[in-house]
């Protein structure tokens, strides 16, 4: 409680198949994502990313945990 306020991160997750797989759509969607975490971590962005060998069935609980690893760790 009270009033301590936690900066402000940012924790992305790409998917390995969407990242290297054949359809031009999802490659093009991780293509840029990968060009704004550049861009952000450039500039000093508290960013963190991960590539997970997930699909979009169990990628959103992957995702979860590797957001807390990351960013919730002590």
């Amino acid at each position: 409680m009270g009033n301590r306020q936690h900066a402000a991160k940012l924790h992305v997750t790409l998917n390995e198949r969407e990242l290297l797989g054949d359809l031009a759509i999802y490659q093009n969607i991780t293509k840029n994502t990968a060009t704004v975490l550049h861009r952000l971590t450039s500039r000093g962005a508290a960013v963190t990313s991960a590539v997970l060998r997930e699909t979009h069935v169990t990628g959103l609980q992957a995702s979860f945990l590797s957001y807390l690893r990351a960013c919730r760790a002590r």
